[in-house]
């Protein structure tokens, strides 16, 4: 039986419900049976982090309410261990002009995320719950220093591509596109936080839904798709476990004896 140290979650789909109205906090669409596996493997020495496209300031509310204090955030772009930032990879000013000359070609309005604010332009419409956390830019204003990653709203099944070097668009949500450099993923903020605890990568579990999932999937020994997750990742998991609101996060960890 593998001795699991460590177990990543991502949030969107995974630990809470979007099926839920999205009015509720991320903590209020935790399922209690997901909150009660998360209490449980801290008991049992298995620490849980957090691994998502999330920007770090928005689930910083929901880390502090499930007690936990370690966290890759921006899809592997900001690390952060027990509240020490251990690694960040920022774009490059000219990765950042080439995006945003790209979606502003195609009308397509987007956010920035830098390690602690999200910042979208005046005028330019996004969905009520990420709204009242952006600080808003008039048109024509210098984007801010030190960009992670950029994310705009793509209808679902709308295909979308760039075509720029070095850059990936990968869908976080069904209607949601981050935009981050190639090289670095939630594998990347994984394989990070595995070194600094000095755990080996199949002590690790992971738990996620989408696309932004696969390479973490890669980077530890067993990888659980949720039972609403894509079909492309329930085919490269280990294990396909119950949907979000049937306590599939629960059931998963009694499967593997986590809980």
């Amino acid at each position: 039986m593998t001795d699991y140290k460590i177990a990543f979650f991502d949030i969107d789909g995974t630990l809470a419900d979007n099926d839920l109205p999205h009015h509720l906090s991320l903590f209020e669409r935790i399922p209690n049976s997901a909150k009660q596996a998360l209490l449980q493997l801290k008991e049992n020495g298995i620490e849980p982090v957090i691994a998502t496209g999330r920007n770090k300031n928005m689930v910083e509310p929901v880390i502090k309410q499930l007690q936990l204090d370690s966290l890759i955030s921006s899809n592997g772009q900001l690390v952060t261990y027990k509240g020490t930032d251990i690694y960040e990879k920022t774009l490059s000013a000219k990765h950042i002009s080439n995006i945003s000359n790209r979606l502003t070609e195609r009308e397509i309005p987007f956010l920035v995320e830098t390690k602690s604010d999200i910042y979208g332009f005046e005028g330019d419409d996004f969905p009520s719950q990420t709204a009242t956390s952006i600080l808003r830019l008039q048109q024509g204003q210098a984007l801010p220093k030190g960009i992670l990653q950029f994310s705009c709203i793509i209808p679902v099944g709308e295909p979308f591509e760039l075509h720029l070097p070095d850059i990936v668009a990968v869908r976080v949500a069904p209607n949601v596109v981050n935009i981050h450099a190639t090289d670095t993923s939630k594998a990347t903020g994984i394989h990070e936080m595995l070194q600094i605890m000095n755990i080996a990568p199949n002590q690790a579990i992971c738990f996620g839904d989408e696309a932004n999932d696969f390479e973490m999937f890669e980077a530890v020994g067993t990888a659980v798709a949720m039972g609403n997750a894509v079909d492309l990742l329930k085919e490269k998991a280990d294990y396909v476990t119950d949907i979000v609101g049937n306590d599939g996060i629960f059931k998963a960890c009694q499967h593997f004896g986590l809980i």
